[in-house]
């Protein structure tokens, strides 16, 4: 195992078949050909740990399927909107055992988002769970910018992009 950010970095990925059309990064892992470290699978997500966390603790969770981003998913998209969110919280659980999830939430210290346009490095839907929160104030601005110490205009909390999607029904 390497370290990354002083973390040990394990690569416990795996092949997969059935992602040959997506051509993101994410796919490439999905496909087993690039390293992750996996923290959860099922038949619907995945959630491994960003290559480069801005925090001790920062996953991702992918949808298996391609989705581009959360400005295109739509009301049939809630269920694995809030399957990806339990997952994260799961995956956050299991490595701070002692942490009261639903406390730091609400203290604001759990950051559960998704970028927004232009802010979008990988066109693949993609759950960010950071904790601790606030970044350090020695945080480099252009990550700042992407991960804002609270919600805004390109980086969306996972309970606004599920009610946007919800909505998305009724609009049409």
């Amino acid at each position: 195992a390497q370290l990354v950010n002083g973390r040990r970095r394990i690569d416990n990925n795996s092949r997969r078949e059935g992602f040959e059309d997506n051509r993101t990064p994410f796919g490439k892992i999905l496909r087993g050909e690039l390293p992750a470290h996996i923290l959860h699978e099922d038949h619907d997500v995945l959630c491994f740990r960003d290559i480069a966390p801005v925090q001790e603790f920062h996953a991702l969770v992918i949808p298996k399927r391609r989705i581009e981003h959360c400005g295109c998913v739509g009301h049939s998209d809630v269920p694995l909107l809030r399957h990806m969110e339990a997952v994260a919280l799961q995956a956050l659980q299991a490595e701070y055992p002692a942490l009261d999830v639903s406390a730091a939430r609400a203290a604001n210290v759990v950051s559960l988002g998704y970028h927004k346009p232009p802010f979008i490095t990988v066109h693949h839907l993609h759950l960010h769970c950071i904790y601790p929160m606030p970044a350090p104030w020695y945080f480099p601005l252009a990550r700042l910018l992407s991960f804002p110490q609270q919600y805004g205009r390109f980086y969306h909390g996972s309970d606004s992009v599920i009610e946007e999607a919800r909505a998305a029904a009724a609009v049409t």
